[in-house]
């Protein structure tokens, strides 16, 4: 990929006008060219140095992303949340890898058997 200089020149002040789709779009294009690019030719550094703030600007983004929106780690009381937002099929075979952990733990041969029928089957639809 062969990017003008011009459609990679970004400063500060435009990183806060692209939003994240762009600003990714943008990081791709940079990260492919670096990559083009040898490593002490000319502008390399400089395309170097505006990626590197790019990704300040990432970390910043997710930052306050991540403390708007605090996610409460899933506890083990809070498991049945967390299978109830999976899809049916994989809380099924969740359910399953789960009793099979420890197969011995449910000392009844015929279960085990039909837990791993059953674990067969989930896997194949």
């Amino acid at each position: 990929m062969n990017v003008n200089a011009d459609e990679l020149s970004v400063s500060n002040s435009d990183f806060a006008a692209l939003d994240d789709a762009a600003l990714l779009t943008w990081r791709a294009e940079v990260r492919a060219e670096l990559e083009r690019l040898p490593p002490h030719s000319p502008g390399h550094a400089e395309l170097t140095a505006r990626y590197d703030l790019s990704t300040q600007v990432v970390d910043d983004r997710a930052r306050r992303a991540w403390t708007a929106n605090p996610r409460k780690e899933p506890t083990v009381n809070d498991s049945p949340a967390v299978v109830s937002t999976l899809p049916a099929k994989a809380a099924r075979l969740l359910a399953v890898e789960i009793l099979l952990a420890e197969p011995e733990t449910l000392a009844d041969d015929v279960l085990e058997s039909c837990l791993y029928a059953l674990r067969e089957r989930l896997s194949e639809e």
